[in-house]
């Protein structure tokens, strides 16, 4: 697993009146590019791995659909 950081562009955009339109704050994200033949024990090595940066209310969990678990894999 290498780690890399990569500057978010965020900022605030406003309209032609000076109003403002748009905030963002900027978010951290993980991203994950499979070897080409990754091994199942590996993979299940490496989520265990990423399990450990993951938290989620219970809120945030029954978000979680049927077609976002079929689309991960889980």
């Amino acid at each position: 697993m290498t780690p890399i950081s990569y500057s978010v562009p965020r900022g605030k955009i406003y309209d032609t009146n000076n109003k403002l339109v748009v905030y963002n704050i900027p978010e951290k994200a993980i991203i994950y590019t499979s070897p080409k033949n990754p091994q199942p024990g590996e993979l299940l090595e490496l989520a265990k791995k990423l399990n450990t940066f993951l938290v989620m209310t219970d809120k945030e969990i029954n978000k979680v659909t049927d077609r976002d678990l079929k689309i991960s894999g889980c």
